[in-house]
């Protein structure tokens, strides 16, 4: 499951989040996948989910 469908999952409005850069998922193409570069979202991240980029 990716890092959106995660979130998608708790939050249905992800789109909207998105749209308005609430949430910020970034890429940096360095092979280390997605992760979650901004949350100001007033609800807490989903389980297992962490803001900012795996080392």
């Amino acid at each position: 499951m990716t890092i959106y469908e995660q979130i998608e999952a708790k939050y249905p409005n992800i789109k909207e989040l998105l749209d308005l850069d609430v949430i910020i998922l970034q890429n940096d193409s360095d092979g280390k996948s997605d992760y979650i570069a901004v949350w100001e979202y007033d609800k807490p991240l989903p389980d297992g989910l962490s803001l900012g980029k795996k080392e």
